[in-house]
């Protein structure tokens, strides 16, 4: 029978001390977080490359009028 990740783990930590099972859920919730910062950093970028589209001479000079 071939287990699948979330089994594996689910067998893993069955065995694992109390103080074990701590820093493994330290180590999750970092994990959690470096991917919300990546996806956040994804999103910063994309947002200053549409916003170049916009400066430009002639948009600065259109907006000044405004």
């Amino acid at each position: 029978m071939s287990l699948n990740l979330r089994q594996k783990i689910n067998l893993l930590v069955q065995d694992m001390t109390e103080k074990e099972l701590a820093e493994l859920v330290e180590y999750i919730v970092f994990l959690k977080t470096r991917r919300e910062n990546d996806e956040f950093k994804d999103l910063l970028l994309a947002s200053e490359s549409s916003m170049k589209f916009w400066d430009n001479k002639t948009d600065d000079e259109v907006w000044n009028d405004v």
